[in-house]
Parts: structure tokens; C-alpha cells; sequence
């Protein structure tokens, strides 16, 4: 929800940190042990919400908060 808020007063502040987390490994493992799934399936539910957030943030409009439901499912592994 962080990076929603975040998004919604500086769409470009957020995707500079979503470009900024992947590339900061220790951060990117303790959010993956945080979703409770396997190893291999948190990190492709972190990425796969990374890419999403980032291309959305990058549109003319972004709008993060209407993609909520999309990144859940991402972040649970229900995909």
C-alpha cells in the first residue's frame, strides 16, 4: 500500500523506487520470505508485481490503485 500512496502524489518518486528495490537484493529476499510461498514462486509474485507497478506508473495516466486487485493477485501467488 506504501507504494500506492506513494504513487498517487508522485507517480515518477515511485517508480524510481521500484527501479531502485530491484536492484537491492536483501530488500527484495525479506519481501519475498514475507509472502509466505515457495522460494521460486515469491520471487516471480514480486517481480511479476514489480513489472506491473513500474509499466503502469510509466503510462500517461497512471493510476495504481485501480491495478490493486491485479498486484494482489501477483503478491498471493494466484496466478
Amino acid at each position: 500500500m506504501k507504494i500506492v500512496e506513494m504513487a498517487d502524489r508522485d507517480p515518477g518518486g515511485a517508480r524510481r523506487a521500484l527501479w531502485a528495490l530491484r536492484g537491492d537484493a536483501g530488500a527484495l529476499e525479506g519481501m519475498e520470505h514475507g509472502l509466505g510461498l515457495s522460494p521460486s514462486k515469491a520471487t516471480l509474485a514480486l517481480g511479476g508485481a514489480i513489472q506491473l507497478a513500474s509499466t503502469e506508473l510509466a503510462s500517461a495516466k497512471p493510476n495504481l490503485r485501480d491495478r490493486m486487485p491485479e498486484l494482489m493477485r501477483w503478491l498471493e501467488g494466484s496466478w
